[in-house]
């Protein structure tokens, strides 16, 4: 299975688009593609796939366990599971086991896209934004963003991505994620090493092509082979003048021809130009379902040749070096799992620790609140064990207590 990280320097509605587009064209070719999305809030992807206007298809896919509940569920396990490094015995059609530790696979919460073209095979989705919720569960609270850096050095993350990867690639020929690099910048990094390709998006202004320029520079520091780097230009005025396109184009050549990949001519990028497209035509996008009537061909075309020439470019990346196995991976991360302070504190003041975390955070200190990093149930035995294994891997205890957060105000209880 080849892996992709879609992601760059542009609106959020153009680089979803460019990931939707870009499977359901690789699937019309005949592969069996996979998208997900790293982002905390991925619905403008929602409502792309699912047709903003059928509110109840929508609905339904966020009630579906995404990428951020897996590693929830991920996390929760390295507190409450048994550790050895023995490889896995046996896995169910929802289980894979390493060791001891039991994971979900992915592959048994992917969602069904139809297929774009009749005949075509269908894109599955492992759904990305927030963790699932519903009608009748509705969120109380964003979810706290993931610290990459942090996961990927204490519950070895890259770890856990190899899981996704290793399930997914028996169904799939190809996985493509979604990624924030305003966000999550240090993600893509993370996410990279073990990537076969990045498509990089940029448009043609000097302050994003910078952006993207040193994104790939930090990219090439691990490896001067992996992963492909594959710049693209987006919101293309096309119209413009063809001086000042001509020169836009000369700009992007400088910046990104030194990265394209073996094969590809000079100023391959311009079939690749995406066309601007303004905010209140981008529900209709998802070009391979609109009629011919009303296909944007400019946009269509290049679409249809980054997708072509993304196949064309797998065909020759090599494969990764094998590591450890996951097995023993997992067991290591067990053993590293530790914070520097476990915050304990009322209910009535969650705003105060999560500021409190914050705050500690910044100093470069591992925080555990129960709040952010556990989804038990509160007072379960789950939840208990959780919390006993915390403790016992925490440096420091800081108890959170104000007038407002005790059960009986201070100096007015009453004894005898």
């Amino acid at each position: 299975m080849r892996t992709v990280i879609v992601t760059g320097y542009t609106d959020t509605k153009t680089r979803t688009a460019a990931l939707a587009n870009i499977a359901f064209f690789t699937a019309a070719a005949g592969e069996r593609v996979c998208l997900t999305s790293t982002a905390r809030n991925a619905f403008d992807l929602d409502l792309l796939l699912w047709d903003g206007d059928d509110d109840a298809k929508v609905r339904a896919s966020r009630g579906v366990p995404g990428i951020l509940d897996l590693i929830a569920e991920y996390q929760e396990a390295l507190l409450t599971s048994g550790w050895t490094d023995e490889d896995p015995v046996e896995s169910g059609l929802q289980i894979c086991r390493y060791g001891t530790l039991n994971l979900r696979r992915p592959s048994s919460v992917l969602q069904m896209l139809e297929p774009a073209i009749h005949g075509a095979k269908a894109v599955h989705l492992l759904r990305g934004g927030p963790r699932r919720f519903s009608t009748e569960s509705p969120k109380q609270a964003d979810d706290p963003r993931v610290d990459w850096p942090d996961f990927w050095a204490s519950c070895a993350g890259a770890a856990f991505f190899e899981h996704i990867e290793r399930d997914l690639a028996n169904e799939h020929d190809w996985l493509l994620i979604d990624c924030d690099a305003v966000d999550d910048r240090e993600l893509v990094l993370l996410l990279s090493a073990s990537a076969d390709i990045v498509l990089l998006l940029s448009d043609y202004s000097e302050g994003t092509k910078s952006d993207a320029y040193h994104l790939a520079l930090k990219l090439r520091e691990g490896s001067e082979m992996r992963p492909a780097i594959l710049a693209v230009p987006v919101s293309v005025r096309l119209y413009d003048e063809m001086e000042i396109l001509q020169r836009q184009r000369e700009h992007f050549d400088r910046y990104f021809g030194p990265f394209a990949p073996g094969g590809l001519a000079r100023y391959w990028f311009v079939e690749a130009e995406v066309p601007y497209v303004s905010y209140y035509m981008s529900h209709n996008v998802l070009l391979c379902r609109q009629d011919i009537s009303r296909l944007n061909v400019p946009l269509y075309r290049a679409y249809q040749y980054i997708a072509d020439t993304t196949r064309s470019i797998a065909a020759n990346t090599r494969a990764p070096v094998p590591g450890a196995s996951l097995a023993e991976r997992f067991a290591d991360a067990s053993r590293r799992v530790r914070w520097d302070v476990f915050i304990s504190y009322s209910s009535r003041n969650q705003e105060i620790a999560v500021g409190l975390r914050e705050w500690l955070r910044k100093s470069e200190l591992r925080v555990f609140l129960s709040q952010s990093d556990l989804t038990f149930e509160i007072g379960t035995r789950k939840w208990l064990d959780a919390i006993d294994s915390v403790l016992e891997r925490s440096g420091v205890l800081a108890l959170l207590a104000t007038e407002g957060g005790l059960p009986v105000k201070v100096g007015t209880a009453r004894t005898g």
